[in-house]
């Protein structure tokens, strides 16, 4: 569970960064 949302998490910020 954790895992996936520290992959999540990272996600978002990667998208909110690209931005």
């Amino acid at each position: 569970m954790y895992y996936l949302f520290h992959c999540f998490f990272h996600d978002s910020l990667r998208v909110w960064r690209h931005s």
